[in-house]
Parts: structure tokens; sequence; C-alpha cells
């Protein structure tokens, strides 16, 4: 398996969930929130032990959100917002598990 999405089918009705995953054979957590304000999801990422290393990252589709983190304790792979449809927006409310899928590309597909 090189790309995998994560399942946050409930994310429009709960409005902020967490979950842990395994990238590249280690555990990392992922807490999201949605912004009622500026009308888009945020996600913060700790590693297993809980340490911070990153938090506020913006939900916007088909960009690289960790490919600029400097930190070795960082998944080696990319993770991307995609959107399924031909005109692409950001994830709203009900998008992020819907049209909008959170997902990870192992290190070894990455160009």
């Amino acid at each position: 398996m090189s790309t995998f999405t994560f399942d946050t089918q409930d994310a429009g009705e709960l409005g902020a969930f967490n979950f842990t995953a395994n990238l590249d054979e280690s555990d990392y957590r992922f807490d999201f929130r949605y912004n009622k304000r500026e009308g888009f999801w945020y996600f913060d990422m700790t590693d297993v032990l809980g340490n911070q290393l990153r938090s506020g990252i913006k939900c916007v589709i088909n960009f690289p959100v960790i490919r600029t983190m400097a930190q070795q304790t960082r998944p080696p792979g990319e993770i991307m917002i995609l959107n399924t449809q031909t005109s692409p927006l950001d994830p709203g409310l009900d998008d992020l598990g819907t049209i909008s899928f959170f997902s990870y590309t192992e290190e070894d597909q990455i160009p």
C-alpha cells in the first residue's frame, strides 16, 4: 500500500475529532477541529509520546502539508487533503470524509 486515506465520515457532525495512525511504522495522533468563523478545518499533529510536532495546520486540498517540517520525528511520507470533485474546493464542514479525504503517501512513493 502506498497511499491511503483515513475514515473521517462523521467529521461534519462532530466538528472536532481525533485519531491515531501508524505511518511508516510510527504512531502519530491527529486532532482536528472546524473553525466556523473561517469555514476551514485545522489539525494538530503529535508523536506517540504526545510531543507537539505541528499545530494549526489548515486543511487545504492538494498541498503537501508536512513537507516543510524539519523535525526528524515527523512521518517520512507526505500528508495531503485530496478532493474528488471536478471543481476542487477546500473542505467545508460536511466535506471532510465525504468529498475531501485526509491521505498519507508513504515515503517510497514520493517522487
